[in-house]
Parts: structure tokens; C-alpha cells; sequence
């Protein structure tokens, strides 16, 4: 409703005035504490404090003639009844030591994409060698915000997935409680970036969660089987069971090796369900997210060197990173 055109007094100058008196009533009406106020105020105008004290016996003397005094000092308006907030004027602040603020950037800007439930496990650790109080994870959380501990912005990286063929083998992706040690789920990875793509193939372990990466120059078989003869000669365990998805690098050469091989089951997962390979999967997601989309650029000019450290956060993975 345009209350400017609609009454004739909003074409004065009265409109700021009328409209004042409207949200002045308005957020009257929605305070219990300021009718109350209001009713005090009028009853002791009206008589005295004895009947005041007798119809609100939990008002106090000093609390109605103080309520009395800003009323009618504000030109009774009925605003001034409205309780003002009670925020103190001066709060608590946060007080972060600065050895705990200096080791939480070390951490976060050597590895940027660690949560404040990742960071935990090393804060906790680095503050019981110094004697110091440990700290909970939405503190660590609020550091990290406030101080902005956001390195090196992450690079796009464009994922393409491939085309597979219906073999259906694994209709549900196993349990760690199931099955035992030495089931394998192997993956490949495809990454776009500044012209050109970047192939890696990934493996895990599904009972020890243990994780194995490497890049390739291609996802053929020749070089799935290349990765695969180098995850059995490191492993102490025997491997009984290997799965992977429907990709073209895991027929041929690759399957032919398994079959080669005395006791090892090759299964596949159905065509376009991920999920029966979650956990691979997911190490998938975790590598991208935490080290290639960081690192890819060192790809550009020196492979050697981001080979190296991508050897080097397998084992960070592996042996240090909490899970």
C-alpha cells in the first residue's frame, strides 16, 4: 500500500512524523516487558505506589519511578518503553597464543586443504610436548577464520570421466568389517589443466586403508599393469581380491596379468555406480583436492619434481595424515 498518495496527511510534511508513529506502535506491540511498563506507569499516575505494589507485587519501587522518569523525558513516546539491549560494550576476546597461531599456519600452509578436524590430532600433539592446554575443534575452526588461514588458491581443474563398457561383476561396495586384509580397489584419474591432460592411477587397501599413486603418461592397460606389479612388490600381505571399475586401462594387458597370477580374484563394478568403489573413490577425491589441484602447475615445468612430491604425500597419507 503506498500510504504517501492513499492518505492526506502522508502529502505533508507530517509523513515522517506519521510514519515514525506507525513503527513506533507496531514494535510496541510486540514487547510484553514494554506494556507492562506501560500499565505501571499509567496505574501510579493514576494513584499511588501502595495499589501499584498490591496489582505487581514483582515491580520494585525504584523500577517504576525509573520507568516513569525515561517516559515522560522522552516526551512520552512509547519507544522509550521498549527494552534496549544488554550486549556489554566492551566483550571478551579471544586470546590465541602465539606459539598455537604460529603452528597452525605452518600446518595449513603446508598442506592448505586440512581441516580444523585434521589439524586437531597435531595441534593436540604439539601442545602436550610444550605443556600446553589442549584446544577444541571449533577453536581451531575460529583461528582459521579469523585469521584467514587460506593458502594458495586452488587451481581449476576441469575432471572428465570416461566411457565404460557394461561388465557388471560387484553389486555392492564391501565392508571393512567383511572382508579381510588384501582387497584391492584400483582407479584411474583424468585432469585437464592449462591445455593439456593428466592421468594418474590410484589403488587402496580397503582394510588397512593403505594408498598407492602414480602419474602416467596415459590410462593404458600396459601402464595399469606397470602400477599394479609395483603396489604387489609392496605390499607384505597377500592380495586376494582386485577391483576395479569398467575403464579400458583395466582390460587387456592389466587383466591378462592378473589372470597370471595364482590366487587373486579380478572383479568388476557395475557401469556408472562410483559408489561400489568408494573407497577408492574417495581417495580419488582426497588426492585432487588436498595435492593436485596445489601442485599440478609444477607438473608444467619440472615432472620430476612433482613426482617426487606426490611420492612424498602418499607417505604423508599413509603414515602421518589422520583418517
Amino acid at each position: 500500500m503506498r500510504i504517501r498518495h492513499n492518505f492526506p496527511i502522508a502529502k505533508e510534511k507530517q509523513y515522517r512524523w506519521f510514519m515514525t508513529t506507525i513503527n513506533t506502535a507496531l514494535s510496541f506491540d510486540a514487547h510484553d516487558k514494554a506494556k507492562l511498563k506501560l500499565h505501571v506507569i499509567e496505574l501510579l499516575e493514576k494513584t499511588n505506589w501502595e495499589t501499584v505494589c498490591l496489582a505487581f507485587p514483582g515491580v520494585s519501587r525504584a523500577s517504576a519511578f525509573r520507568w516513569k522518569k525515561a517516559f515522560n523525558r522522552s516526551r512520552r513516546k512509547l519507544r522509550s518503553l521498549i527494552p534496549q539491549s544488554t550486549r556489554p560494550k566492551k566483550v571478551r576476546e579471544m586470546v590465541v597464543p602465539s606459539q598455537v597461531l604460529g603452528f597452525i599456519k605452518q600446518l595449513r600452509k603446508k598442506y592448505p586443504r586440512l581441516s580444523k578436524y585434521k589439524v586437531k590430532p597435531f595441534l593436540d600433539l604439539y601442545c602436550e610436548e610444550n605443556n600446553m592446554p589442549q584446544y577444541s575443534v571449533s577453536w581451531i575452526g575460529k583461528v582459521i577464520t579469523r585469521y584467514q588461514f587460506f593458502f594458495n588458491t586452488r587451481k581449476y581443474v576441469r575432471r572428465k570421466r570416461r566411457n565404460t563398457k557394461q561388465i557388471t561383476r560387484v553389486k555392492y561396495c564391501p565392508k571393512q568389517e567383511d572382508i579381510a586384509l588384501g582387497y584391492l580397489q584400483l582407479d584411474g584419474i583424468k585432469v585437464y589443466f592449462e591445455g593439456k591432460n593428466y592421468y594418474f592411477l590410484s589403488c587402496i587397501e580397503l582394510k588397512s586403508r593403505q594408498s598407492w599413486a602414480m602419474r602416467t603418461d596415459s590410462l593404458s592397460s600396459s601402464n595399469a599393469k606397470v602400477f599394479l606389479e609395483k603396489v604387489l612388490s609392496s605390499v607384505e600381505y597377500h592380495i586376494h581380491t582386485i577391483q576395479t571399475d569398467n575403464g579400458s586401462e583395466f582390460k587387456g594387458y592389466f587383466d591378462q596379468a592378473i589372470k597370471e597370477l595364482e590366487n587373486i580374484q579380478h572383479v568388476w563394478s557395475y557401469p556408472k555406480s562410483p559408489k561400489t568403489n568408494g573407497y577408492v573413490e574417495r581417495f580419488n577425491w582426497t588426492i585432487q583436492d588436498e595435492f593436485i589441484n596445489y601442485e599440478i602447475d609444477t607438473a608444467i615445468y619440472d615432472v620430476q619434481m612433482f613426482d617426487e612430491k606426490l611420492h612424498d604425500w602418499v607417505q604423508y597419507y599413509n603414515q602421518t595424515r589422520p583418517h
